[in-house]
């Protein structure tokens, strides 16, 4: 074979190499490989291809190797396994709320669709802690961009479970509300797909409330809490086709009723905020150690399960 001919080889070799490379990369800013459920009908793992998606460490955390551009501009975007972490799989978003600096909190599920980054909007108000985000004044963490990637996969599901680890430093007598999935300036109870607020002990033991908009009503949940202060473990599921909604307090059903019709009414221009309603009259303070949701209902087995992985699970 003539010199020449074997350097051209060589050459297409190298450049089949490169574009291969080249086509295994992630943007960060776009699509999440899907691995969840995304029809209700199974739930996986949401585990993610290392081969598809940069790195993976021995705990099966997939990391896209690239910046997410917050406000410190280093932050990494991990797609993380629930399954490695002892948790249910399948969840639609999931924050751990330990970037530690900044002012984001990323989105590290492997739901398929844009991820639903927060914006803690007075940084002033809040502090890194190990593993934590501590909220010590008036603030709000909630997404501006789209939430259509949650919206959406709940409304196809009719079915929601919607998480929280946290501690509460202070309760309002009108709820202090620690989640909301709502309108931005939100003025009327359906401006509200879903709430989880806090009230004081001053006039009864202290409680959580939760609600959620099921066919233009706004069936709601209370649960007495004997220590809003205490790292607390809390979980609202929905199933409106069932006609059932459940409060859970650290892996126990606390209180269920009746909740029929579905979720049409949710709107994709809905903000997911938490440490404050959207309209910013409900501040919240204490501190955030996980959140998570799944657009179908968790059973009580796998309440109890992601009760028993903890508040900050080892990656």
């Amino acid at each position: 074979m003539h010199t020449e001919n074997v350097k051209r080889l060589l050459l297409c070799a190298a450049l089949i190499v490169g574009c291969r490379t080249g086509l295994e990369t992630i943007n960060p800013d776009g699509p999440i490989p899907d691995g969840g459920r995304d029809d209700g009908t199974a739930r996986d793992g949401g585990a993610t291809n290392s081969g598809d998606s940069g790195q993976t460490s021995d705990s099966g955390v997939a990391d896209t190797g690239t910046p997410d551009g917050g406000s410190d501009g280093g932050t990494m975007r991990t797609i993380i396994p629930e399954a490695s972490l002892g948790r249910v799989p399948g969840a639609t978003t999931f924050y751990l709320f330990n970037e530690g600096s900044g002012n984001q909190v990323l989105d590290h599920s492997a739901a398929a669709g844009a991820p639903i980054d927060l914006t803690v909007e007075l940084p002033g108000s809040t502090r890194w802690i190990s593993g934590a985000l501590e909220v010590t004044g008036p603030t709000i963490v909630r997404n501006t961009d789209s939430s259509a990637k949650l919206i959406n996969a709940c409304k196809q599901s009719d079915q929601m479970s919607f998480e929280l680890w946290v501690e509460t430093q202070n309760a309002q007598e009108v709820g202090s509300r620690m989640l909301s999935l709502s309108r931005i300036g939100e003025g009327g109870p359906l401006d509200v797909d879903v709430s989880f607020a806090a009230f004081p002990g001053d006039e009864g033991p202290p409680a959580v409330r939760t609600g959620v908009n099921i066919s233009g009503s706004f069936p709601s949940l209370t649960a007495s809490v004997a220590n809003l202060q205490n790292l607390t473990h809390y979980v609202y599921t929905a199933n409106p086709g069932a006609n059932r909604h459940t409060l859970y307090v650290n892996g126990t059903a606390a209180q269920s009723g009746s909740a029929s019709g579905n979720l049409d009414g949710w709107r994709d221009n809905h903000s997911l905020g938490f440490a404050n309603a959207q309209n910013l009259n409900q501040p919240w303070r204490g501190t955030l150690h996980l959140a998570a949701i799944y657009c179908d209902e968790l059973t009580a087995a796998e309440v109890s399960q992601n009760f028993g992985a903890g508040a900050n699970p080892e990656l």
